[in-house]
């Protein structure tokens, strides 16, 4: 997989996701921008047609809410026979808060301190990519207060919102828009 780091999001989108794509939001709501990755499975969720498309399509089929257990929801995710899941979460980046990308497995492992999220991303990222047999992309939101009991900050909250609507644009037109 390609190393989506420097590209624009609309563009990484538009390379990484294809098919059918459920997007599984990880993170602590109870930890500020924690819980950037439920809010947007929880939004997307919401905007979500219940309607499948006949044949093959590039298209949203289900957003998850999985918080801090993203692998007791492999079961669901693997029942819904996605080409691809996009985990969104909270991820260290140095980059400005509110500021948002997408990586590969292979990138995850190059950053040492990414390991102290349990279960590692990558790891998750191989076990779902195991058992679904889908391409399995990170899409991390740079945070900048996630201690406990703190508010999401508003960087982070109008990353989150714009993400959603960037995915529904995808998920509506297919690779050609995001």
């Amino acid at each position: 997989m390609p190393d989506y780091e420097e590209a624009p999001l609309s563009l990484a989108v538009r390379k990484a996701l294809r098919g059918r794509v459920v997007v599984v939001g990880i993170g602590n709501p109870g930890r500020g921008d924690d819980g950037a990755g439920p809010r947007v499975a929880r939004l997307l969720a919401r905007q979500l047609r219940p309607e499948a498309p006949e044949g093959p399509c590039d298209r949203i089929v289900a957003a998850i809410a999985a918080e801090t257990t993203p692998e007791a929801e492999a079961g669901r995710i693997a029942a819904l026979g996605p080409d691809c899941v996009l985990l969104v979460d909270a991820v260290d980046f140095g980059a400005p808060p509110g500021s948002s990308r997408l990586f590969g497995e292979e990138d995850l492992t190059a950053r040492l301190g990414w390991f102290a999220h349990r279960p590692p991303l990558a790891l998750l990222m191989r076990y779902l990519q195991e058992r679904t047999g889908a391409r399995v992309v990170l899409l991390g939101i740079q945070p900048r207060d996630v201690g406990w009991s703190a508010r999401m900050t508003p960087p982070v909250r109008a990353a989150s919102s714009a993400v959603v609507r960037r995915l529904c644009r995808w998920s509506e037109g297919g690779a050609s828009r995001a």
